[in-house]
């Protein structure tokens, strides 16, 4: 056999060994991408062998040592016993195997986008764990029948003016190739930078595409009406010490671990017998934390007046003012208000922000919201001797 012969077949040899090693590893990979699995551990180094590692080394190498251990032969003899030049473990090769599987995931996105009829942008910005402000842009279009809504990038921003975020928005849709004829709707959160009129981000965008109509959140829309129900001076008062109480109940073992004695024998409590802190800007969250307040709260009353008895005198005070305070009319009137109210806007709420609702179903919601509520307001009389009468219970 002649020499480059021989050099060739090695070569052919080489490539399919290689490409042999490279397939269960991208395998793997994208196992851990579907599933939300971070690769690397404490140790991404060193020698693949079937031992257990003392030190945590990653779900990839995990994965690959659990397949080998259990039989894949492809692991077992292509990987963990090749050549160190050719493992193809190395955390830049990792990365360089999810940018492919990334570009490869975005060309099929960009192109469903292009081939349909319209689409719109969707953004918001925040401040990420390094101090840097990013704006997320999600693309919504219709592709299959159906509606649809992808992630498409995260955009570092300096400048949060509207004219400059809007003109990062248009340059990344122009840098992805994608026609802007085809926008039509553009949605952000009400900030002034992002909904002005005339230099907010749908106005700059609008000037040059002027079919991409601006909506505000809906979802949004409902949380910050919500919100303006608490500068009402008895829900404010409410919520104020609601919070307080639940902070101060779940900040220590021993006051938790109280509450918890308390709380198992309550019936239907199954596991939920910890208090929810209140969420400062989603109003649909509370709902669970007001009612979760209102079904234990004897069970509150008693760990207050227990913790009252204490020797630690800071805590024992603040305990007697805390059950003071959840014991006035005024407390508890709130308190039931907030639940009657709330118990018929969160399904309006998670209506809102799921992707299969269009404007027709959302708006047929919100009128039957409105109408229910009209009706409470319009009954008030019934509505408040049927609190009083729960109040009487408490």
């Amino acid at each position: 056999m002649r020499i480059e012969n021989i050099l060739n077949s090695n070569r052919v040899q080489q490539i399919k060994d290689n490409r042999d090693r490279l397939k269960p590893i991208i395998k793997s990979i994208l196992f851990c991408g579907r599933n939300g699995l971070a690769l690397r551990g404490h140790r991404d180094n060193g020698d693949l062998t079937l031992d257990q590692p003392t030190d945590n080394d990653g779900n990839l190498r995990a994965l690959l040592r659990f397949r080998a251990d259990s039989g894949d032969m492809v692991v077992a003899d292509k990987i963990l016993t090749a050549p160190k030049n050719a493992r193809y473990l190395h955390h830049e090769i990792q990365n360089e195997i999810i940018h492919i599987c990334g570009d490869q995931i975005l060309e099929i996105l960009l192109k469903r986008i292009n081939d349909s009829c319209f689409f719109s942008v969707l953004a918001d910005e925040t401040t990420d764990i390094s101090g840097v402000e990013r704006m997320n842009i999600c693309l919504g279009y219709f592709y299959n029948s159906s509606i649809c809504e992808d992630f498409l990038t995260f955009l570092p921003v300096y400048d949060l003016t509207g004219k400059a975020l809007a003109k990062s928005i248009l340059d990344t849709l122009k840098g992805y190739n994608l026609n802007l004829e085809k926008l039509i709707g553009q949605g952000y959160d009400g900030v002034s930078a992002m909904s002005g009129e005339f230099k907010g981000v749908q106005s700059e965008i609008r000037r040059e595409c002027p079919t991409a109509s601006y909506v505000h959140c809906s979802s949004h829309c409902l949380n910050l009406s919500l919100s303006k129900a608490s500068t009402v001076q008895a829900v404010r008062n409410t919520v104020g010490t609601m919070s307080e109480v639940i902070t101060f109940i779940n900040a220590s073992a021993k006051r938790l671990h109280c509450f918890i004695e308390k709380a198992k024998d309550t019936p239907d409590a199954g596991a939920k017998k910890r208090l929810i802190r209140l969420c400062e800007t989603r109003w649909v969250e509370r709902h669970e934390s007001v009612s979760r307040f209102r079904n234990f709260f004897e069970e509150i009353t008693m760990v207050l007046e227990e913790i009252s008895m204490w020797r630690d005198t800071t805590t024992s005070s603040k305990a007697w003012t805390f059950k003071a305070s959840i014991l006035k009319h005024e407390f508890v009137i709130a308190l039931l208000t907030m639940e009657n109210v709330l118990s018929v806007t969160k399904p309006v709420s998670e209506k809102l922000q799921t992707v299969d609702k269009d404007i027709i179903q959302c708006l047929s919601e919100i009128h039957l919201c409105v109408d229910v509520l009209k009706i409470k307001r319009e009954n008030v009389d019934s509505v408040m001797i049927e609190l009083q009468t729960k109040q009487k219970r408490c």
